[in-house]
């Protein structure tokens, strides 16, 4: 994932992990829980707010977002 992409995303848009996975063995996914955001000073810099299930809140950054793809 990159910022492009993560500015694209939209509400509630599933995201899935390339490095863990489900007991069952499917992909770890989130979902898109809020607008991105990006810096003026510094552009390649942005954090997406992400939710899995009812409790777990995260985001993804652009320190983990080699770790993430949106299909």
């Amino acid at each position: 994932m990159n910022i492009k992409q993560a500015i694209a995303t939209t509400h509630r848009q599933a995201i899935y992990s390339k490095t863990q996975k489900n007991a069952d063995g499917s992909p770890y996914n989130v979902r898109v829980n809020g607008k991105c955001k990006t810096w003026k000073s510094d552009p390649e810099r942005f954090l997406l707010p992400v939710k899995r299930g009812l409790k777990i809140y995260g985001y993804i950054s652009n320190d983990n977002a080699e770790n993430w793809v949106t299909a």
